[in-house]
């Protein structure tokens, strides 16, 4: 009788500690599965934040030296690119990296200060635009007066990207992942 007892509350421990240490292994994994998943849109957003970035430098530098030949009423397909496309897919993943991100003042600032340098880079690009437009292309614009301001708001916003990308990968790789 006395077996009979040891081998039920023998079984009954090991059955009890089999669920334990089931659901503590599940939870871990469901755990993992989430850290994973995180990281992931971290990694994501960095990779996408550089993309943006980048094709939006290309398409301000090009439609900016579309400036110096534009003669018609119509923009160039350099332009509209810059203020369509690579706008809207720069716009998304910058806002991608201050939801991300919010709570880092690292990011939070430098993104600021991105987004006024590109601000104020494209106000020069848009005078030169709105000039022309009011005129109905009878005056021909010359941006070269402004291309030195332009090319060292283009310099200051390399700069923040790279602070940014840096600050991201940082971040990235601090993360805490559960094994």
């Amino acid at each position: 009788m006395d077996l009979l007892k040891s081998l039920i509350s023998f079984a009954l421990v090991a059955f009890i500690t089999s669920v334990v240490l089931d659901r503590y292994a599940e939870q871990r994994s469901k755990l993992r599965v989430q850290d994973d998943a995180a990281f992931q849109l971290r990694v994501e957003a960095l990779r996408e934040f550089r993309r943006a970035t980048m094709a939006y430098e290309v398409a301000a530098l090009s439609a900016f030296v579309d400036l110096y030949q534009w003669q018609t009423m119509e923009k160039s397909a350099t332009m509209l690119r810059y203020e369509q496309d690579t706008w809207s897919a720069w716009k998304a993943a910058l806002e991608e990296v201050r939801f991300r991100q919010s709570d880092d003042p690292i990011v939070k600032e430098a993104v600021d200060r991105l987004t006024k340098a590109v601000e104020a880079r494209h106000l020069i690009y848009d005078g030169f635009v709105n000039q022309h437009l009011d005129s109905k292309g009878a005056i021909s614009i010359d941006p070269r007066p402004r291309r030195t301001e332009f090319d060292q708001l283009s310099q200051e916003i390399a700069t923040y990207r790279a602070q940014i990308i840096e600050r991201l990968e940082t971040l990235v790789l601090q993360q805490p992942r559960r094994k």
